[in-house]
C-alpha cells in the first residue's frame, strides 16, 4: 500500500476512536480489521458480520444502509441500530464500516450501581414494578449473598412512599430497638427473618397485632421481609412461627441465585471492577478473556456478594491493565475459589471454641463475625444449621 493511502487509512482510524459508539472496520472479504475500544454489549469482533445483508452491499459499494438488529456473539447478545457504509480509499471500496447503536438498557433494571440483562432478572424487575403500585407486605426470598436489602430497597424507590423512612431490623437487633425503628419507619424492612430469635419474632407479632387487639405498627407503615429458599418449609416443620409466615408471605418475590443467570457475570463484573479499581486509583482496564470465562463457569455459591469480593481481590492483585484469571481468587486456586477456601478453613470446633470465649451476645457475634472475616447474618445462618440460633 502506498503512503497516500496509509496515510488516509490512519487518519480514519483515528477518527473512529472518536466516534461515541462502537466501531468496527471490515475488510473487503468481511472480516474485521479494526475495532474502536468504545463499550459495548457484545464483542463486535466476534460477529459474523459477512451474514448480514447490510455489510454485503456495503462492500459492493452501495451507500450507507441502517437497519435495526440483534448481534450475537456467543453468549451475549444485543439490539439496536446497525449502520453500515462502504470505505473508500483513492475511489477504491476497500472494506465496510460498520457503526453500532446498542439500545439504552432500562435506569430501573440496576440494583447498586449492578446492571443485569438476563430474562429471569427481567421478569424480577417486571414484578417489583408492579409490587410498587401496591403498598402490602413483601417477602424477597433467596441464597445467601443475592442481594436481598438492595432489591427492597429499590423497591422502595420505585413506590409512592419513596420520600419515607426506610428501617431496616436484623436478626442482631434488640427487641427495644426494633420498637424505636418501628416508630419512624415508612417502611421497616426486616432482614433475613428466618434467622431471628423467638423474643425478637415475639415483638414482630406485636408490631403486627398477632394474638392482640392492637396492631403497634402504624397502617401506613410498609413491611418487608427477607428469608432464605427453605423458609416455608421451616414453617411448615415448625421452625418458625407459622403464622407470622403467613402474615408476611402475601407478595414473595424470588432472587434467582447468580449461577442461574450466567450473562449476568460478566456486566455486574465490569461495573464492580471499574467503581473498585476507582476507589483504588488504580488504572485497570478490564478482564481478559480468560479471566471472564473463569468467573462465568464458577458456580458462585456466595451469589453477588461473592463476585464484589472477587473482584476487590482481583482489584488488589492486578498490577494495572487487564485483569487476568491468576489475579482472581478462584483462577489463582486452580478452579476452588480463596474465598470458599477461607469459609472451609474455620472448622465446626474453631467456631465453638470462639463462641465459649467470647459468649453467645450480640456484640460477642459481632466480634466473632468480624475475626472471621464474614457478615454477621452468614455467621448466624451457620449457627442455625448448628441449632445455635440464640
Amino acid at each position: 500500500m502506498d503512503d497516500a493511502r496509509q496515510m488516509e487509512l490512519d487518519l480514519l482510524c483515528g477518527v473512529l476512536d472518536a466516534l461515541a459508539c462502537p466501531v468496527v472496520l471490515l475488510n473487503r472479504s468481511g472480516s474485521p480489521a479494526y475495532s474502536s475500544t468504545h463499550p459495548c454489549p457484545i464483542v463486535l469482533e466476534n460477529v459474523d458480520f459477512v451474514e448480514l445483508a447490510s455489510v454485503r452491499a456495503a462492500l459492493d459499494g452501495q451507500p450507507a444502509r441502517t437497519e435495526r438488529v440483534i448481534l450475537h456473539a456467543g453468549t451475549s447478545s444485543a439490539e439496536g441500530l446497525l449502520e453500515v457504509r462502504p470505505v473508500r480509499v483513492l475511489d477504491r471500496v476497500v472494506g465496510a464500516l460498520a457503526m453500532f447503536y446498542p439500545d439504552a438498557a432500562p435506569s430501573a433494571l440496576t440494583t447498586d450501581a449492578l446492571p443485569t440483562q438476563s430474562d429471569a432478572m427481567v421478569a424480577v424487575w417486571e414484578r417489583l414494578h408492579r409490587l410498587s403500585l401496591l403498598d402490602s407486605v413483601v417477602l424477597f426470598l433467596g441464597e445467601d449473598g443475592v442481594g436481598s436489602p438492595d432489591f427492597a430497597q429499590a423497591l422502595h424507590r420505585l413506590s409512592a412512599q419513596k420520600d419515607e423512612p426506610f428501617e431496616t431490623a436484623g436478626p442482631e437487633c434488640e427487641p427495644d430497638e426494633l420498637l424505636r425503628l418501628a416508630e419512624r419507619a415508612g417502611v421497616l424492612f426486616l432482614r433475613d427473618i428466618d434467622l431471628w430469635p423467638s423474643a425478637l419474632l415475639d415483638t414482630v407479632r406485636r408490631l403486627l397485632g398477632i394474638d392482640a387487639e392492637t396492631r403497634l405498627l402504624p397502617e401506613t407503615c410498609r413491611v418487608m421481609a427477607s428469608a432464605g429458599l427453605g423458609f416455608e418449609r421451616s414453617a411448615a416443620d415448625g421452625d418458625f412461627p407459622y403464622d407470622l409466615f403467613v402474615r408476611l408471605n402475601v407478595l414473595p418475590v424470588c432472587i434467582p441465585a447468580l449461577r442461574t443467570r450466567p450473562e449476568d457475570i460478566a456486566p455486574m463484573a465490569e461495573a464492580l471492577l471499574h467503581g473498585l479499581s476507582q476507589q483504588a486509583n488504580k488504572d485497570i482496564s478490564g478482564f481478559s478473556r480468560q479471566a471472564l470465562e473463569v468467573m462465568r463457569h464458577y458456580a458462585w455459591p456466595g451469589n453477588i456478594a461473592e463476585l464484589r469480593s472477587a473482584c476487590a481481590f482481583a482489584v488488589e492483585t492486578c498490577p494495572g491493565g487487564l485483569v487476568l484469571a491468576t489475579h482472581l481468587p478462584m483462577g489463582a486456586q486452580e478452579g476452588m475459589g480463596a474465598l470458599q477456601q477461607m469459609r472451609e478453613a474455620y472448622t465446626q470446633e474453631q467456631l465453638s471454641a470462639m463462641l465459649m470465649a467470647y459468649g453467645t451476645s450480640v456484640e460477642a457475634k459481632r466480634k466473632i463475625a468480624a475475626e472471621l472475616g464474614i457478615g454477621l447474618s452468614t455467621l448466624y445462618r451457620i449457627l442455625a444449621r448448628r441449632g445455635r440460633g440464640d
